[in-house]
C-alpha cells in the first residue's frame, strides 16, 4: 500500500489479469475511482494518472490539467514534473509545470530538478524500473549536462560535474549556478560572465563575486561585472569578516567590498577557534568539536588544560596557513571570526577587524586562551592580554602558566604560583559564585583548582611549605576559597591530593586516607590505605583497602566488613563479591553495606532479582551454567534462601525457580557444548514455595501451564562428528493447569482438580505375574491429563497428530476420526479414513458431510470447499453454514480439470477471502486476495472486486487440504505475480530451454524431466 498523508491507491480487478487504480482517504472515502492504468501519490491537489499508456496530469476535483500524451514520468517537485516520451531505456525527458505547460520540450536524455527555475538537462541516461507505483528512475551521474531556465533558454555550453560537487547559490534574487553561471532575478544570463573568459564565481554575503580567470587569478567583481579588485591575486579564500587572498607566497585579508584590511605580507593567519559557550571540552586527540554559534569551537577546560610547559598541546588550528602557495582553509572554506592570530618574519601579533593590531610590537608567539584573552610570549616570559573590555588586568610578567577555564589564569613567578580571575563574565556562570576579583599572589609551591557540588563551586589545593613545633620543616597540602583563605590544613599537616564529595573531603595524612569536613574536623578516621571513589548514588560511595583486603565506605560513615579480594565494582545495587581468604564467594548489598548471600559459594549468578549459588564443582566455559558437578540453589535479594542448594541445575523463568535434578547435561556440536539439562525439574515460586515436581518438559504460559511427565533424552553423535540430542515423548502424559495449579481438563464433576502445593508426580513400572508384560502407571487420574503433543485454540485441546480433540469445558474427547482441527470453539474441521473434510460441531455432530476434497476456513458464515464430480473434475463452491442444505446449496466459482490445478488454486491465495464490510452480508460485501478474475464471471459479478492484497490489513485465512494427508496450511506472504514470477524462473533453471517457455497452468511437477 503506498501512503502519503492519509491518501491511499486503490484498485479494482477488471478481469483478463487487468487492473485499475485510483485514489482514496484511508478512512475509506474514494478521492479517484479506479479507472486508470497507474496513478501516482498527488503533490498539492494535482496527481498524476495513466489513460491508454500515456501519462497526465489531473485534479483532484476531476479536472484534466494535461492531457495523456507522455510515456513516463520521472521525478517531481513542488513546482515542476520531468516528464517522457519514448519506449523504455531510449526516453527523451523535457519538464512540465503542475498546470500542465510545457517548460522544456522533450529533448534530452534526463533532466535533474534544483528546486529553482534553472534545469540541468543530460544528453545521455540509464533507465531503471520503479517498482510499485514508484517512480521510474534515470541515472545520469557524472554525465555531461547543459543549464536552462524555466523559459527554455540555454545558459551554458556542456559541463560535467559530479552531483556530489554541484552547487547553486542565491543572493537577493540572483543565481549562480556551479559557481560558474549567473542569472539575474529575471533569470537572464549574465553574458559577461563568460565574454571575460571567468572559469569560477562566488557569491559573498555583500553581494560582490569573487572571480577567477582564465590564468588562475582571483579578483572581486560586482553582479554587472565591474571590477572591485584586480585578477592579480593566487587565491581567495572566503569568510564572513572577509575574503582571506593570497599574493606571491603571501597572505592578507580584504573585505567583500574590497577595502584592504590587512596587507598581503603575512606567513600565517591564524583564527581564534576558542569559545568557553561550547559545553563540549576539546577531545583528547584535539578532534573538532561543533557548535551552533560559531561552527567550530574549542574550550580549555579542567580535563584539558593549557600548560605552557608543553605548548605542543595546545588548541591549534591553522585556519589560513600558506604551504606552496595555496590557503588552507577551515572546514568548507568559511569563517565567522573577527580577531586573527598573524605571523610574519618578524614574529606574531593579534589582529582585530575592527579595531586593527591589538600589540605595539611583534611578540614570539601568541595563544588565546579564550576568545578575548590571549597569553603573549617573548623569549622565556609570559603575559596577558585582553581584548575585551570587561576583564581584570594582570600587569605582571610571569615565567609559567596553565589555564583551566573559566576564567582562572593559575601563574608562576619566580617559582611560586598565584591565581587570576581575569574574566568574571566565564567565571560567574554558577549562581554561587560571585566573586569578581580573585587574586591570590604567588607564594605556593603548586595550585591546582578542586570542584565541590558538582563544580558549583572553586576551591585551590596548593603545596606549602610549613615548619614543626620541633624545628622540622617539609611540605603540606592545603585548601584554600577564593579568598585565599586556609579552610583546610591549619590543625592537620595533608600530603597528597584533596577530593571533595558533596559535603566531605577525601585527604591523606603520611600513608593513611580518610575524610575531614570544611571545618577541617577529621570525621572518617585516617585508617585506610587506598580509597577510590564508586561512584554517586544509593550504591555508591567509595572502595577502600586496609592491607590486602577491601571493602565500600559510604558517606555517612557506613563500611562493609572489609574481607574481600577485589574492589566492589560499581554496577548495580547488588554485586558479587569474594572472601579473601576462602576465596568463596557471595552477594553484597552496596546500598547497606550488608552481605544478602553470605561468601559459601563457589560460583554466583545474578539474575534481576534473583541469587543463583552454586557449591562444589569445577568450571566450564561451554557449559550452559558455567559449572558442572555442582549442586545448585537460589536466594532472593532479600537474602532469603528459596531453594534448597541440593539441585543439578537452577533456571529461572519470569517469577518461578525451575530446579532440576536427577538428570545431566547433555553434549552439542563439535566441541561438545553442554547446552540441555536432561532431568527433572521442580517448581518453586518467588516466596520459596515447592509447587509441583516430577515433570521433564515445561511451558509456563500467561493462563496455561503445562507440565510433560515421562520421556526421556536421547543422545547421539552424527555422521560428521557432531553430537545431536532429543527427547523422545514415549511413556508419559501432558498435564494442563492454571498458574492457581487448577486443571485444565475437568474432572467427572464438571469441576477442575485443585492441586496441592508439593505435589510430585511420577511414574512406576509394575511387572504382571501372568504374561510378563510390564506396565506403567502414574500417581494421577488419567482422564486429567493430554497424551501426545497439542495445541490450544479456542477452547480445545488438539494433539500434534490432529487424532484427538478435547473440549475444555466438558472434558469431552473427539476421536472418531483420522485428523480434527479447530474452526472456532463450536466447529471442527474433520477428516475420514479416506482423506475427505469435513466440519463437525462440538458435540461431534455432522454439519457438513466429510465428502470435500479441500475447504477453506468459514469467513463470516462463508467457506468454500471442493468436491469432485462425475467426470472426475474438481468443482470449486461457496456454501453457507446458515443454510438447511449446505451441501446443495452452494454457488459453483470454478471448475479445475485436475487435483494439481486445484491445489494451485488454493495456494496462489485465490481462495483467500475477507469480508471487508462488516455491515454487508451479501457476497458483495465479501472480496479475495487476488479479486474475482478466476471465477466464472456470471457469479464474480456478485462480489467485490477489490484485490485485498493491495490493501494488506486483513489477516489471512488458512485452508485445510485433504490430499495427501496434508497439515492445515498457512498463509503464503508473497502475491500471485511473485509465485509465477518464481515458476517461470525455476522452469527456465531445470529445462535449460529445450522446451521453450512454461505453459500456462504448470503446477511446479518436473517428473516429465526423466520420462
Amino acid at each position: 500500500m503506498s501512503t502519503n498523508d492519509n491518501i491511499i491507491i486503490i484498485s479494482s480487478e477488471q478481469g483478463q489479469g487487468k487492473t485499475l487504480y485510483g485514489l482514496a482517504l484511508e478512512s475509506g472515502t474514494t478521492l479517484v475511482p479506479p479507472l486508470y492504468e497507474d496513478v501516482k501519490i498527488p503533490i498539492k491537489d494535482v496527481f498524476m494518472f495513466e489513460q491508454d499508456d500515456k501519462w497526465g496530469l489531473m485534479s483532484l476535483d476531476g479536472d484534466v490539467l494535461l492531457s495523456p500524451q507522455y510515456d513516463n514520468i520521472f521525478a517531481w517537485n513542488e513546482d515542476f514534473v520531468v516528464v517522457g516520451k519514448g519506449a523504455h531505456s531510449h526516453f527523451m525527458c523535457g519538464v512540465v509545470d503542475w498546470n500542465g505547460r510545457e517548460v522544456i520540450p522533450t529533448e534530452y536524455g534526463a533532466i535533474a530538478l534544483t528546486g529553482y527555475p534553472a534545469f540541468r538537462c543530460y544528453d545521455n541516461a540509464e533507465y531503471d524500473w520503479g517498482r510499485n507505483h514508484n517512480m521510474d528512475h534515470l541515472n545520469f551521474d557524472g554525465n555531461p549536462y547543459i543549464w536552462k531556465n524555466s523559459k527554455n533558454e540555454t545558459l551554458s555550453t556542456p559541463i560535467q560535474i559530479w552531483r556530489r560537487d554541484q552547487q547553486i547559490d542565491t543572493f537577493d534574487n540572483w543565481l549562480i549556478l556551479d559557481n560558474l553561471i549567473l542569472l539575474n532575478p529575471n533569470l537572464e544570463l549574465q553574458r559577461w560572465v563568460a565574454e571575460k573568459e571567468l572559469k569560477f564565481i562566488q557569491i559573498t554575503p555583500n553581494g560582490t563575486l569573487i572571480s577567477k580567470d582564465k590564468r588562475g587569478k582571483y579578483g572581486l567583481r560586482d553582479l554587472t561585472g565591474k571590477s572591485i579588485v584586480l585578477q592579480i591575486y593566487d587565491d581567495m579564500k572566503l569568510m564572513s569578516s572577509g575574503i582571506i587572498v593570497l599574493y606571491n607566497g603571501k597572505i592578507g585579508i580584504i573585505g567583500t567590498n574590497g577595502n584592504n584590511i590587512l596587507p598581503s605580507e603575512y606567513l600565517e593567519i591564524r583564527g581564534n577557534i576558542i569559545d568557553e559557550s561550547n559545553k563540549d571540552e576539546i577531545g583528547s586527540h584535539w578532534v573538532w568539536n561543533w557548535n551552533k554559534k560559531n561552527g567550530v569551537a574549542f574550550r580549555y577546560s579542567k580535563n584539558h588544560p593549557l600548560d605552557t610547559t608543553n605548548l605542543e598541546q595546545i588548541i591549534v588550528r591553522d585556519d589560513f596557513f600558506v604551504s606552496e602557495g595555496t590557503i588552507a582553509c577551515c572546514k568548507k572554506g568559511e569563517s565567522n571570526l573577527n580577531t586573527f592570530v598573524t605571523r610574519n618574519n618578524n614574529g606574531e601579533n593579534i589582529f582585530s577587524i575592527e579595531n586593527g593590531f591589538v600589540l605595539e610590537e611583534n611578540v614570539d608567539k601568541v595563544i588565546p586562551i579564550t576568545s578575548e584573552e590571549y597569553l603573549i610570549q617573548r623569549a622565556d616570559k609570559f603575559r596577558l592580554i585582553s581584548t575585551g573590555s570587561d576583564s581584570n588586568s594582570l600587569s605582571m610578567e610571569f615565567d609559567e602558566a596553565k589555564y583551566y577555564g573559566e576564567g582562572l589564569l593559575y601563574y608562576k613567578v619566580d617559582g611560586v604560583w598565584g591565581v587570576k580571575l581575569f574574566s568574571p563574565k566565564l567565571y560567574c556562570k554558577s549562581f554561587f559564585r560571585v566573586e569578581k576579583n580573585i587574586d591570590i599572589l604567588p607564594s605556593y609551591h603548586s595550585v591546582r583548582p578542586i570542584y565541590g557540588m558538582m563544580g558549583m563551586f572553586i576551591y585551590f589545593e596548593v603545596q606549602n611549605s610549613y615548619k614543626s613545633y620541633f624545628g622540622e620543616e617539609g611540605i603540606c597540602a592545603q585548601l584554600l576559597n577564593t579568598r585565599g583563605e586556609c579552610i583546610l590544613g591549619g590543625q592537620h599537616q595533608y600530603n597528597g591530593h584533596f577530593s571533595i564529595h558533596d559535603s566531605i573531603i577525601l585527604c591523606q595524612i603520611g600513608d593513611k586516607f580518610g575524610f575531614a569536613d570544611f571545618n577541617d574536623d577529621v570525621i572518617i578516621p585516617f585508617k585506610f590505605d587506598e580509597i577510590q571513589f564508586r561512584g554517586k548514588g544509593k550504591h555508591g560511595g567509595f572502595n577502600v583497602r586496609i592491607g590486602d583486603y577491601w571493602g565500600i565506605l559510604k558517606h555517612n560513615g557506613r563500611e562493609s566488613r572489609i574481607k574481600y579480594s577485589e574492589q566492589v565494582p560499581f554496577k548495580d545495587k547488588y554485586e558479587i563479591v569474594s572472601d579473601a581468604l576462602s576465596e568463596l564467594k557471595g552477594v553484597l548489598d552496596t546500598e547497606t553495606c550488608e552481605e544478602v548471600v553470605p561468601c559459601l559459594y563457589s560460583h554466583i549468578i545474578l539474575e534481576e532479582d534473583r541469587v543463583i549459588v552454586a557449591r562444589g564443582g569445577c568450571p566450564r566455559e561451554n557449559c550452559i551454567v558455567d559449572y558442572l558437578y555442582a549442586k545448585w540453589g537460589c536466594y532472593d535479594t532479600s537474602g532469603k534462601l528459596i531453594v534448597p542448594v541440593k539441585y543439578d541445575y537452577i533456571k529461572i523463568d519470569g517469577e518461578y525457580v525451575l530446579a532440576g535434578y536427577e538428570g545431566g547435561f547433555m553434549t552439542y556440536g563439535q566441541n561438545h557444548y553442554y547446552k540441555k539439562f536432561g532431568g527433572k525439574y521442580a517448581l518453586y515460586n518467588s516466596v520459596g514455595e515447592l509447587l509441583i515436581e516430577g515433570f521433564s518438559q515445561y511451558s509456563l504460559g500467561d493462563n496455561i501451564w503445562a507440565f510433560y511427565f515421562g520421556g526421556k533424552w536421547k543422545t547421539w553423535t552424527e555422521e560428521y562428528g557432531f553430537d545431536e540430542y532429543s527427547f523422545e515423548y514415549g511413556v508419559g502424559r501432558w498435564l494442563l493447569v492454571t498458574p492457581e495449579l487448577k486443571t485444565l481438563l475437568p474432572q467427572t464433576n464438571g469441576e477442575s482438580l485443585q492441586i496441592k502445593h508439593g505435589t510430585k508426580i511420577y511414574w512406576t513400572k509394575e511387572v504382571n505375574d501372568k504374561d510378563k508384560k510390564v506396565i506403567n502407571r502414574i500417581n494421577f487420574p488419567l482422564n486429567l491429563l493430554v497424551e501426545h503433543e497439542y495445541h490450544i485454540e479456542n477452547g480445545w485441546v488438539i494433539d500434534k497428530g490432529g487424532g484427538e480433540a478435547i473440549n475444555i469445558a466438558t472434558g469431552e474427547r473427539i476421536t472418531s476420526y483420522l485428523k480434527i482441527d479447530v474452526i472456532s470453539n463450536n466447529l471442527l474441521f474433520v477428516m475420514d479414513n479416506k482423506y475427505n473434510v469435513g466440519i463437525i460441531d462440538k458435540n461431534n455432530q455432522i454439519v457438513v458431510s466429510p465428502k470435500f476434497h479441500a475447504l477453506t476456513y468459514p469467513v463470516g458464515n462463508f467457506f468454500i470447499g471442493v468436491l469432485a464430480n462425475d467426470h472426475g473434475e474438481f468443482v470449486i463452491s461457496l456454501f453457507d453454514l446458515t443454510s438447511k442444505d449446505i451441501v446443495n446449496e452452494g454457488i459453483q466459482l470454478r471448475i479445475e480439470e485436475s487435483r494439481s490445478a486445484m491445489e494451485h488454486s488454493f495456494r496462489n491465495h485465490f481462495l483467500l477471502m475477507y469480508h471487508i464490510n462488516e455491515n454487508d452480508n451479501t457476497l458483495h460485501g465479501y472480496a479475495f486476495e487476488n479479486s474475482v478474475n478466476w471465477i466464472k464471471t456470471e457469479v464474480a459479478r456478485e462480489f467485490n472486486p477489490m484485490r485485498v492484497s493491495r490493501i494488506g490489513k486483513f489477516n489471512h485465512r488458512r485452508y485445510w487440504f485433504s490430499i495427501n494427508d496434508m497439515e492445515p496450511e498457512k498463509s503464503y506472504s508473497c502475491d500471485d505475480s511473485d509465485y509465477n514470477d518464481y515458476l517461470r524462473d525455476s522452469w527456465d533453471a531445470m529445462t535449460d530451454g529445450m522446451y521453450g517457455d512454461m505453459p500456462d497452468g504448470f503446477d511446479g511437477d518436473y517428473d516429465f524431466l526423466g520420462r
